[in-house]
């Protein structure tokens, strides 16, 4: 006996019915994973984006800075336990209290407390200023040349200290001061005295390296011929020339040149009229310049210690009735020409 079989129609229908559920679920698992592929890539993305989060979680690490902040907060309390340095570097004297003047053709010199080991900087203009190791302070020195006029300056300090704070240190030059070397004014006597021109080379060293040594002073006398204080005008290359004070005199007996400090041979020139300029660099800015004829007995580089025979002079041809100087000595101390009296009398006061 044979079984109906079903019709055609509803077998077809039913091959329908499950394709379409097989097709739906299909459509379904790939809207699945078609939605977790782009979140993953997004995730992804977004990575790269927080690696740029990963320099700025730098600044996490500089929030171990606050750490170490704490660790200024300590120093805080250690500082607070020394009411020397409750003040900032740089603030622990008050300028205006030091009150300084000066004439020019002289020496201003101030003190300031000395904080570790460091050299400060101090400079007037653009010149770097002698500045002078003493137990607990230092002492700066400022060369005031005769040509500055009247008015007020300021000197730049600063506490070498990577806290510290730069100061303008305040001064006046009230009057022009010329200054006189010897008790004897009759050099001169009878006639108002020519002011010879000299020229100095731009740079007063010819070396590579400057003396940082600090100077030694006071400076004693080169020649004992050197007697009269007199008026010269000095001349740079291309530059107008200005007054400057030289001690000068005739060779006559001493024909021996001596340094009048330690120093470091930093130029020697033989110009034409066979003359002779050599200039020693005494350290922190400060030069002597000698013009004389005769022959050097250094070289350049060569370092001297005070009172060393550094030239033989020829002694002087010229009529003793009315005397020329052949030999002069000029002292450049932080830019500024100044009389080498000044370091001849030189009294650092205790």
């Amino acid at each position: 006996m044979k079984l109906n079989q079903p019709p055609y129609s509803i077998t077809r229908e039913l091959l329908k019915a499950w394709c379409v559920i097989v097709l739906t679920m299909t459509s379904l698992i790939g809207f699945v994973f078609a939605q977790e592929a782009p979140a993953t890539a997004t995730e992804d993305s977004f990575a790269v984006e927080d690696s740029s989060a990963v320099e700025d979680s730098s600044a996490v690490e500089d929030s171990s800075a606050v750490e170490d902040s704490s660790a200024v907060e300590d120093s805080s309390i250690k500082e607070g336990e020394n009411d020397a340095l409750e003040a900032p570097i740089g603030a622990r004297f008050d300028t205006q209290q030091l009150n300084l003047s000066a004439t020019s053709n002289s020496l201003l010199t101030f003190t300031v407390p000395k904080l570790n080991s460091n050299l400060p900087i101090a400079r007037f203009g653009t010149q770097n200023l002698l500045i002078i190791d003493r137990t607990n302070e230092w002492l700066v020195v400022v060369a005031i040349d005769q040509n500055v006029r009247s008015g007020d300056y300021l000197i730049y300090f600063r506490y070498d200290d990577e806290d510290a704070q730069a100061l303008s240190i305040p001064f006046a030059v009230e009057e022009k001061n010329r200054r006189d070397f010897g008790e004897d004014d009759t050099f001169f006597e009878d006639r108002q005295p020519a002011r010879p021109t000299v020229v100095w080379p731009r740079n007063l060293s010819a070396i590579d390296f400057e003396n940082s040594s600090e100077s030694k002073l006071p400076f004693s006398l080169p020649n004992s011929n050197l007697t009269e204080s007199i008026e010269t005008l000095v001349e740079r290359s291309r530059s107008t020339p200005r007054e400057a004070t030289a001690l000068g005199g005739q060779v006559r007996n001493d024909t021996t040149l001596l340094a009048p400090s330690q120093a470091i041979v930093a130029n020697l020139i033989y110009s034409e009229d066979e003359t002779w300029t050599l200039i020693l660099d005494h350290g922190r800015s400060t030069y002597s310049l000698f013009s004389f004829q005769g022959e050097a007995n250094v070289t350049l580089g060569s370092g001297v210690d005070q009172g060393q025979p550094i030239a033989e002079l020829t002694p002087s041809q010229g009529d003793t009735n009315y005397p020329q100087p052949d030999l002069y000595w000029w002292v450049s101390l932080n830019g500024a020409i100044i009389s080498p009296s000044l370091l001849l009398e030189w009294q650092s006061a205790e």
